[in-house]
């Protein structure tokens, strides 16, 4: 038992080095002119039967983007509580200093009784060895993270608690002593995907949970995904929530 623990001590610590390696003091970013996904098919097909807080990491096609709304129908104010939401949760060397002009503006159609049209803002670019790709709401965020210098990691539970704290502003001890449930498939390729929630004292009733509280995740022991809504209670500091994107908040 001590051995099978040690060892899952030292595959964290080598994620965590493997990490840390492409750590960038600086925050300029280039884009991401490749279309497609950050993830290979495999992962693509199976996150089309998971649900949508773990489908949002699914960036959309060049038809869809080609519908992408003129950037003049956003706010400045919206992009700016964006951006905000993201600087937030993200930990500040994988943002770039001019996030907010780097947004998309998107909406689609989800399948509610009636039909909603929800409007959405979208980025994605890479800074130093990441690349990062980000899907924003109004309601919540959807962080998506490819170290691209990184192998694989076996323990993806473990990976995953150590990339949290690698990549979001955690408070102290959150990552590591949140639980996570998880379920798991395996893809197409030979690897597994591991799904589901990480939740820190989280109770479905609470008035004053933060970001951090409740959240969804998946990872194949290298990509991490993390989303988080954007629900803050009185007693918790931060930037005002956002206005939920139905009714939209963009200008028609």
């Amino acid at each position: 038992m001590k051995a099978k623990r040690c060892a899952r001590v030292g595959v964290a610590a080598a994620a965590l080095t493997l990490i840390a390696v492409g750590a960038l003091p600086a925050h300029e970013a280039t884009s991401i002119a490749e279309p497609g996904q950050l993830f290979g098919p495999a992962v693509g097909s199976a996150l089309g039967a998971l649900r949508l807080a773990h489908r949002d990491a699914i960036w959309p096609n060049e038809a869809e983007l080609e519908n992408a709304l003129d950037p003049s129908v956003v706010p400045p104010a919206v992009r700016q509580e964006a951006a905000g939401w993201v600087r937030t949760i993200l930990k500040n060397d994988l943002v770039p200093a001019d996030l907010a002009d780097r947004f998309i503006a998107m909406r689609r159609q989800l399948p509610t009784v009636p039909p909603d049209d929800v409007d959405y803002l979208i980025t994605r670019y890479q800074i130093g060895d990441f690349q990062v790709q980000i899907l924003e709401d109004g309601v919540g965020v959807g962080i998506l993270v490819n170290p691209l210098n990184a192998e694989a990691s076996s323990d993806v539970e473990a990976y995953i608690r150590t990339a949290a704290d690698r990549f979001l502003n955690l408070p102290a001890g959150v990552a590591a002593s949140a639980a996570l449930n998880l379920k798991s498939v395996t893809l197409r390729d030979g690897g597994r995907l591991y799904f589901g929630t990480m939740d820190y004292e989280y109770e479905p009733l609470m008035k004053n949970r933060a970001w951090w509280n409740h959240s969804f995740v998946w990872s194949d022991g290298k990509l991490f995904y993390y989303r988080a809504v954007e629900k803050t209670g009185l007693e918790v500091q931060g930037p005002p929530r956002a206005q939920p994107g139905i009714p939209p908040r963009f200008i028609r």
